[in-house]
């Protein structure tokens, strides 16, 4: 997996090009439907749309990720024929995109360099890509620390000196075109950190200021901080009609200020000029108003004359920042390689893989050891009873009681501590929510179906089968959740291996077993599948579908190893599912449902609660901010427990 950049910038095309590619609400929903479909071929991503440029920045594969990159950004259906963006790309992997980053957060690659704004735009754009749930441990570690980056070369060098950003050189841009701006009415249209950087700089030349914004509080806000005045987006014609210059920063995805709509203005100017400095992408200003007489219309690309005066006597500044990024840059890259890579000769014995003894135990430990053995590291299997296999003719609320959470794991974790092995494959839904001291989950592969499943013998569904249907399983959450599908229905305990589950059905002592979707499609048995329950019929246990890789936190060979074997979005519904499970206080025979899964509008997270004996039941589905995971847990746990 790799570092991938593909973008076009200020540098590379005009403004109009730039406002086509900009990653509006809907674009961006396009590129988390293609992204989460495969369409990408990344596992990680961060958009980065600015005034000056689109950035995509992603994770995987470099020749399938860079090429499905360039394809969504050329896609020629999303945008007029006439405004494919094939010829204004950038591409750039590994350490180089690593440097781009850096030289954006630093304000380097900025149409103003230093610019300021654009630090909070990189912070604003991570956090909205980690809140999607779409980043991962490199995009995590490189962002946070890009960041950083950008605040110690501001801190130790004057590149920001002035407080240099696009809005300040639009209002030195007004001051060559107007003259005195003591003596000018200017007019705000948008109350964001743009218009607030244009507002400080008017006031420091004494400028008349009003203020308009569709948002009337937000106005008032911006208006009051440097005494101006704020009118109501009602008054824009009237405010329009007085002022000499206006300056657009909206998030308007259209004009705000059109042909039509000036050319009414102009017939109440008596002739006199107007300057409209228009710093939006995309454009709140249609270009033909600038065709009408005493209209004198400029974009964000017209400020390019004054960057040119400007960025002379930065040279020196200039210089020391990119010092600063080298030496960091190589810093961060140096780290990050030391921390995925895997170096063979750490291990001069084969690793060691505790697992379980059952057919679907191997099944998903051979696909550990297949992943390990592609990194060039040899590795063995070891065979663990543990104290749910083998009290096989007891349930697993009489075990529990006996022997407390963690059925299927303790004996495996104790081998782990003691150094019998070094590394233990599980279910991630047998695990308990609190793992053994000093052991930690140092890998999530990627989730296999987390539905639960009906299996039936001739191939009914669960609305098929005859009345008082006999349907066994050995989980309070299934069997609560399907009698509200089948109230008629009778259930029974199950336990044992598939082998022995399917046996029970065969021989007619139920009419239908439930299972989950994962285990019977990695051992081949799918066909058996007679319906599968959707995660809305059906919530799914904490963790269903997900293969772990346990280790000691340690241990870091084997630490690097199994970062590895990581999925970032399986393992952000992961922890964001036993999180759950531990505020709950859930093991598993706890009748709870579970289930993560991130979606093109954030991520879905649905919970199926019910008591022991099945009296009291709540099921909810909400959406989490994946980068306040920890916070948005316990608030909808709180919310949980008042309503039981």
């Amino acid at each position: 997996m790799e570092l991938v950049l593909v973008g076009l910038s200020h540098k590379t095309c005009s403004v109009e090009t730039r406002e086509a590619f900009s990653i509006s609400p809907e674009r961006k929903r396009l590129l988390l439907k293609a992204m989460l479909s495969g369409g990408l071929a990344a596992e990680e991503l961060v958009w980065v749309s600015t005034c000056n440029r689109v950035d995509l920045y992603a994770v995987g594969k470099k020749k399938d990720c860079e090429a499905s990159l360039i394809g969504f950004l050329s896609d020629p259906s999303q945008y007029d024929a006439n405004k494919q963006g094939g010829g204004h790309l950038y591409s750039k992997t590994g350490k180089e995109a690593l440097d781009h980053l850096l030289n954006v957060a630093c304000g380097l690659d900025s149409m103003v360099v230093g610019e300021n704004e654009i630090l909070g735009q990189l912070k604003d754009s991570y956090y909205g890509a980690k809140t999607a749930g779409v980043t991962g441990r490199l995009t995590n570690m490189l962002f946070q620390r890009a960041i950083g980056v950008g605040k110690h070369v501001r801190a130790n060098t004057k590149i920001s000196q002035g407080g240099r950003s696009v809005a300040f050189v639009a209002v030195q841009y007004a001051g060559r075109i107007f003259g005195d701006l003591d003596k000018a009415k200017v007019l705000l249209l948008g109350a964001g950190e743009m218009a607030e950087a244009a507002a400080l700089a008017f006031s420091e030349k004494k400028a008349a200021i009003t203020v308009i914004n569709r948002t009337l509080a937000n106005g008032q806000e911006l208006a009051a901080k440097f005494s101006a005045q704020c009118l109501p987006w009602e008054k824009l014609d009237e405010a329009l009609t007085g002022a000499d210059v206006v300056l657009v920063s909206t998030s308007a995805k259209e004009p705000v200020l059109t042909k039509d709509m000036m050319s009414k203005v102009m017939s109440l100017r008596h002739g006199n000029p107007v300057f409209l400095v228009d710093i939006s992408v995309p454009r709140n200003i249609q270009p033909e108003a600038g065709q009408l007489s005493n209209v004198y219309l400029y974009n964000i690309d017209d400020l390019e004359r004054i960057v040119a005066e400007n960025l002379a006597q930065l040279s020196d500044e200039i210089n020391k920042a990119r010092g600063i990024i080298e030496t960091k840059g190589a810093e961060m890259w140096d780290k990050f390689n030391h921390d995925s890579s895997v170096d063979p000769a750490d291990f001069k014995v084969p690793l060691v893989i505790g697992t379980r003894g059952s057919r679907l135990a191997l099944v998903q430990t051979d696909i550990i050891c297949g992943l390990v053995r592609k990194e060039g590291v040899a590795i063995d299997q070891k065979i663990i009873k543990t104290s749910g296999d083998i009290f096989l003719d007891d349930s697993v609320e009489k075990l529990i009681a006996k022997d407390g959470k963690g059925l299927f794991v303790k004996e495996i974790e104790r081998d782990l501590i003691d150094g019998g092995s070094r590394l233990a494959m599980h279910s991630l839904k047998d695990l308990p929510g609190e793992l053994a001291e000093g052991l930690m989950v140092a890998s999530f592969l990627k989730r296999e179906d987390p539905r639960d499943a009906l299996v039936t013998r001739g191939g009914a569904k669960l609305a098929d089968l005859p009345p008082n249907p006999r349907i066994a399983t050995g989980s309070l959450r299934r069997r609560y959740q399907i009698a509200k599908l089948r109230p008629d229905a009778v259930f029974a305990p199950l336990r044992g291996n598939m082998d022995t589950r399917l046996a029970k059905l065969d021989r007619g002592d139920c009419d239908a077993i439930v299972v989950a979707c994962a285990a019977f499609k990695r051992l081949g048995l799918e066909k058996r599948i007679s319906q599968v329950f959707t995660a809305d019929e059906v919530v799914p246990a904490p963790g269903q579908g997900v293969i772990v890789v346990e280790a000691v936190a340690s241990d870091q060979p084997v630490m690097r190893l199994a970062r590895r074997l990581d999925h970032a979005r399986t393992r952000i519904c992961a922890e964001a599912e036993r999180l759950f499970l531990a505020e709950m206080g859930g093991g598993c025979a706890t009748p709870l449902g579970a289930h993560a899964e991130i979606t093109d509008e954030g991520l879905l997270f649905r919970v199926f609660w019910s008591s022991p004996d099945g009296k009291k039941r709540l099921s909810l589905d909400t959406y989490i901010d994946c980068a306040k995971l920890s916070e948005s847990i316990t608030d909808l746990v709180a919310k949980i427990k008042q309503l039981v």
